[in-house]
C-alpha cells in the first residue's frame, strides 16, 4: 500500500506540472509546419498522454474493485458494508491517505488536461459508476470521490448526467417496503451514497437543476433506515453550512 501511495503522489505531480494535451495533430496543420525538430518531437510524444491517462483511470477502477472485497492490511478500522456500519465509523491511516491521494490525482488530471481528454475520462468514470455496485464502504467512498471531481471540473455539463442516473436508480428501487425497512439492501444504499455526493456543488447549479435536486432530496430523506437517513442528513447539513 505504501508503494502505491507514493506512486499516486508522483502521478499527481506529473499531472500538475505537465499539461495533458495531445498535440500530435499539430504536425498535420499548415500553420505549424515551421516547428523545429525538437518541437515536432515533443508533439509526437504527447500522443502517448491519452493512453497514459486511460491506463491510470483503468488502474484506479481495478483498485476500487479489489478494495470492494478487502481492506488495507494496516487498517485499524473495520470498514465493511455500507448497510451495516454507521457513517461515523473510524478510518485507518491507509484509508484516509488513499482517499485523499486518489482524489488529488483525479483533481490534478481533470484540471490540467484538454477538453477532449476531460470528456473521455468523465465518460469512462460514468460508465464505471453506471455499471458497478459496491457494498464495501471504502470502495463506495472512492467512487464518490471520482464523481465529485468529474462534476467539479464542469458542473454545467456533467452534473445533470450523474443526477439523472442517481434519481432514476432510486426511483426504481424505492417502494413502500423499502421506505419502512430498518436495514436497506446494498443496491439502495449504493444510490443513497452516490446521491448524497451530488449536493457538493455551487448553489447556482442546484438552482439550475431545482426539480431534480428536489426529487433527490425527498428520496434521500424518506427512508426509515437510520444509516441511510444519517448519511444523507449529515452531508446535506454540511452542504447547507458551507452555503450559509
Amino acid at each position: 500500500m505504501t508503494n502505491f501511495l507514493i506512486c499516486l503522489q508522483l502521478i499527481t505531480r506529473f499531472f500538475t506540472l505537465i499539461p495533458i494535451i495531445d498535440c500530435s495533430g499539430a504536425l498535420k496543420m499548415e500553420k505549424y509546419k515551421g516547428l523545429s525538430v525538437e518541437e515536432k518531437e515533443l508533439c509526437k510524444i504527447t500522443s502517448r498522454l491519452p493512453r497514459i491517462v486511460d491506463l491510470f483511470i483503468t488502474r484506479i477502477f481495478a483498485l476500487i474493485t479489489e478494495l470492494s472485497a478487502s481492506r488495507p492490511k494496516s487498517s485499524a478500522a473495520c470498514l465493511g458494508s455500507i448497510c451495516e456500519l454507521a457513517p461515523e465509523a473510524a478510518e485507518g491511516v491507509d484509508e484516509t491517505r488513499l482517499k485523499k491521494d486518489i482524489q488529488s490525482a483525479a483533481n490534478a488530471l481533470l484540471k490540467n488536461c484538454s477538453a477532449d481528454i476531460v470528456e473521455a475520462v468523465t465518460r469512462k468514470i460514468f460508465l464505471f459508476v453506471s455499471t458497478s455496485e459496491f457494498e464495501n464502504r471504502l470502495a463506495v467512498e472512492l467512487t464518490c470521490a471520482l464523481i465529485s471531481e468529474c462534476i467539479y471540473v464542469n458542473p454545467r455539463k456533467y452534473l445533470p448526467m450523474f443526477l439523472r442516473h442517481v434519481t432514476h436508480g432510486l426511483s426504481q428501487l424505492i417502494t413502500e417496503e423499502t421506505l419502512q425497512t430498518a436495514v436497506l439492501d446494498p443496491s439502495t444504499m449504493w444510490y443513497v451514497m452516490l446521491g448524497s455526493t451530488l449536493f457538493y456543488v455551487p448553489a447556482k447549479f442546484i438552482i439550475q437543476n431545482t426539480e431534480q435536486f428536489t426529487q433527490l432530496h425527498k428520496q434521500l430523506l424518506s427512508f426509515k433506515c437510520r444509516i441511510a437517513y444519517e448519511a444523507s442528513g449529515r452531508k446535506l447539513g454540511k452542504r447547507l453550512i458551507i452555503r450559509s
